[in-house]
């Protein structure tokens, strides 16, 4: 099989794009922890809410994280379909 440069060239922005994904999951996965220091402060000019978080309330914060991952796959397969022109 011969490998032309326009294959090389997509082989190495697929790579690229799957690198910066996994970089934007970490992310995303690493934020509530370090949000949560914040969230459980009395000092309302560290913490937005003005009162400490509950334990509850924690659950809430980090676990919506996975359910917006798997509800946004769906949502975002939805828009490119209506968004990209059928091939």
């Amino acid at each position: 099989m011969v490998i032309t440069k326009s294959i090389q060239i997509n082989s190495i922005l697929s790579v690229f794009t799957v690198n910066l994904l996994a970089i934007a999951c970490g992310n995303a996965y690493a934020w509530s922890s370090t949000v949560l220091i914040s969230l459980k402060s009395d000092d309302t000019s560290v913490n937005p809410v003005g009162r400490p978080v509950n334990t509850f309330e924690e659950s809430w914060i980090t676990s919506l994280i996975s359910l917006g991952a798997s509800v946004g796959c769906f949502l975002s397969a939805y828009c490119s379909d209506k968004r990209l022109p059928a091939q």
